[in-house]
């Protein structure tokens, strides 16, 4: 609808560059469907990157539409939306009875479900939120005398300082170390994007007082779980922390306000004076703190060296203290990373395929820890989809950031400026954060940030008239973008309805109506195999319930195998698959045995050869070591 209704777009050359890069890494990834191992990981990585690129394009065509107004609003969208997350997060813990539930490991996760993806999300609406204020002062001027739009304005500005703190504070709760490094990765980026840099460092003071106040007490809700005080009373100091933070950004804000009352603008000459006194201080205090470090370490380079060797190590020192942020482990990204690197080695043009390196992963690895992506966008790229796919995404981004920033330093209004440099330091520290983790697969996370890399590249003059060779072809162009959009409609829809038929078959209160559905979800999506997974644990439950010695406990156990088999043929690199298969053969055999059939040894060798290939796939897979261990007691006795 919107497609065959909306106005045409001006779209630029340089816009349609990025669009096409986005584009072409979407069909990439779905080209990859021919040599991927799963056919169902790598459509529903399709899928994702078609959501994604959607979205940037409804965005695009939104913001080119209605101009400056335009971005300014998705900003206030993305803002107000965390905002609310946010919100709701401190309601749910305050008021249900086991907060406890919401954390995992001592660390927040609700309502993402993954720590570091909910503190990216929030550290997301912080830049927004911090780096839109910057830009009220220009805004706040032009609007002239009291009126109520002059009143509104400044109002705005310690309302986007006070959710700035907000939204910091709560995103330590996560315990995100990702986050928290990428902070000071980012800030560079805001004082050099800022139009106003001394106002956005001053800015940046009033946020950080609280926070420097309040740590300990935020961070008491991490040690709460350790020192085994009751997490309602950690909460509860720190949501009145969060309260007192607020208030206290309120007052700053107010003071600094009054003094540049009095005062009046600074010259330029003061102004330079006063920043280059400020990075004497800061340098003073590096300095000094180095110095503070060497004496209190008992040596700076043994020290450094340490800390080296743990951010390089797979795991931690394991000790529990007051906070994560001191430690510098990497948990097993490193060699994620190295598995990576050599699965980008065995096939560098076309990858392993989209959504598949877990596969590689299982056969290469050399720790016994469970992934399905090495937590990192552009490793994962690099491995799955080859150099095409990971140059296609840089380019993307890069070439998006560089036009933004220089749409920013041409721009002559004040609030454009501070809106456009908000949005590049909060996508670039989405980028930053995701290229040591997998925020990619977490929608809620990476869709704000793909909303706001869609409006940066629609970003610029409001659109004009299209001209008229461009409105003469819209007949043949209309109806090409409205087959593409119901193409993506039905690539969606198709993995959707197979899992909706899964879960009613695994609800289905008898077996056959279990089988229909079961097959229905099959036939559906060619390439799914839950549907074999609900059929493969419905005949195993069967099979336990049957009598002991009975051929319908053999059958069950039988057609179970069945199941998992078909799963493999599906998907010829599951281990869990062919390791499942294997299980349930020896299953049967058992069964079989107690039954008195003579099949036994035909059930033992078709399991063996099962196990050997899971074995191929997932060489340190101690389930496999089990069963195999299994069986050579069995031989033995």
């Amino acid at each position: 609808m919107v497609i065959l209704s909306a106005p045409p777009v001006h779209v630029g050359r340089l816009q349609k560059v990025l669009l096409g890069l986005f584009a072409a890494q979407a069909v990439w990834t779905a080209a990859s469907l021919f040599w991927a191992t799963s056919l169902s990981n790598t459509w529903e990585e399709t899928n994702r990157t078609l959501f994604y690129a959607v979205t940037i394009a409804l965005v695009f065509a939104a913001v080119r539409w209605t101009g400056s107004k335009g971005m300014r609003v998705l900003t206030a969208l993305v803002i107000g939306t965390v905002v609310i997350v946010g919100l709701v997060i401190v309601i749910r813990l305050s008021t249900m009875a086991d907060p406890t539930r919401f954390f995992a490991h001592s660390r927040l996760q609700y309502p993402i479900s993954y720590f570091n993806a909910l503190a990216a999300l929030l550290m997301i609406g912080f830049w927004l939120a911090l780096g839109t204020a910057s830009g009220i002062d220009g805004a706040w001027r032009a609007a002239g005398g009291e009126s109520r739009r002059h009143v509104l304005l400044l109002a705005m500005q310690p309302l986007l300082l006070a959710l700035s703190v907000f939204l910091f504070q709560l995103a330590l709760l996560p315990q995100s170390r990702g986050a928290f490094w990428t902070f000071f990765l980012a800030l560079p980026f805001f004082v050099i994007f800022s139009p106003n840099r001394f106002r956005a460092l001053v800015h940046l003071a009033i946020v950080a007082l609280p926070m420097a106040l309040f740590w300990s007490t935020i961070n008491d809700v991490y040690s709460s779980f350790n020192d085994r005080i009751p997490l309602e009373t950690a909460l509860g100091s720190a949501f009145r922390a969060m309260g007192y933070s607020v208030l206290i950004v309120a007052a700053a804000w107010a003071a600094s306000w009054l003094v540049e009352r009095v005062i009046g603008p600074l010259s330029r000459r003061l102004a330079v004076l006063i920043g280059v006194v400020l990075v004497v201080l800061a340098a003073g205090g590096v300095i000094g703190g180095l110095v503070y470090a060497d004496v209190r370490s008992g040596g700076l380079d043994e020290y450094l060296s340490e800390q080296w060797t743990e951010l390089t190590s797979d795991r931690g020192t394991g000790a529990a203290g007051d906070t994560r942020f001191t430690e510098l482990a990497l948990n097993g990204r490193v060699q994620q990373w190295k598995v990576a690197a050599q699965a980008f080695e065995d096939n560098p043009v076309l990858g392993v395929g989209a959504q598949n390196y877990e596969f590689y992963y299982y056969q290469h690895r050399v720790t016994l820890t469970d992934v399905k992506q090495p937590h990192s966008q552009p490793m994962q790229l690099l491995a799955e989809l080859g150099l095409p796919g990971l140059l296609l995404w840089l380019a993307f981004f890069f070439v998006a950031v560089v036009r933004t920033a220089m749409l920013r330093f041409r721009s002559d209004d004040r609030m454009t400026k501070a809106v456009l440099a908000a949005g590049l330091t909060a996508v670039i520290s989405w980028f930053i954060h995701s290229s040591a983790d997998w925020l990619w697969q977490m929608a809620a996370t990476s869709l704000p940030a793909m909303m706001l890399l869609g409006g940066l590249v629609g970003a610029g003059p409001a659109a004009s008239p299209a001209k008229p060779s461009f409105a003469s072809r819209r007949h043949l162009t209309r109806p090409v973008l409205a087959f593409l959009a119901l193409a993506v409609i039905v690539s969606a829809a198709l993995p959707y309805l197979s899992l909706r038929y899964s879960s009613l078959a695994s609800g289905s209160p008898d077996l056959k109506t279990m089988t229909t559905r079961a097959q229905t979800a099959a036939s559906i999506d060619p390439t799914a195999t839950l549907p074999f997974v609900v059929r493969a644990n419905a005949h195993w439950l069967a099979a336990v319930q049957a009598p002991e010695g009975s051929m319908e406990r053999v059958a069950q156990f039988m057609q179970a195998a069945e199941s998992w088999a078909a799963a493999t043929e599906r998907e010829p690199g599951g281990w869990l698959y062919h390791y499942k298969s294997a299980e349930m053969l020896l299953a049967a055999r058992d069964a079989s045995f107690a039954a008195g059939v003579s099949s036994s040894e035909e059930l033992l060798n078709l399991a063996r050869t099962y196990l050997d290939k899971a074995r191929g796939l997932n060489p340190l897979a101690p389930q496999i070591a089990a069963l195999e261990q299994g069986l050579q007691d069995d031989a033995l006795d």
